[in-house]
């Protein structure tokens, strides 16, 4: 699939997730730094928006801790955190 149709499902799926919070949590870091994303990068998003809302939504509160092979998770969480 080439990388344009990969941002914009990246963009509709972070942003209809059907919980409000995590459209808000993850649309608002994915609409903000989606055009500077890598490769590598896109890929942890699309295994991201795989996950649970509400285990995603544990590592923003800090009772989760994102996995080792997801640093753009951890990224999200810092971000939100500032």
């Amino acid at each position: 699939m080439n990388i344009d149709l990969r941002k914009k499902r990246i963009l509709y799926r972070s942003t209809h997730r059907g919980c409000k919070e995590m459209d808000i949590l993850l649309g608002s870091f994915i609409t903000k730094n989606l055009s500077r994303l890598t490769e590598q990068e896109i890929e942890q998003v699309e295994r991201i928006l795989e996950l649970s809302d509400s285990f995603i939504f544990d590592c923003y509160q800090h009772k989760s801790e994102p996995p080792e092979e997801l640093p753009v998770l951890k990224q999200m969480v810092r971000e939100e955190d500032k």
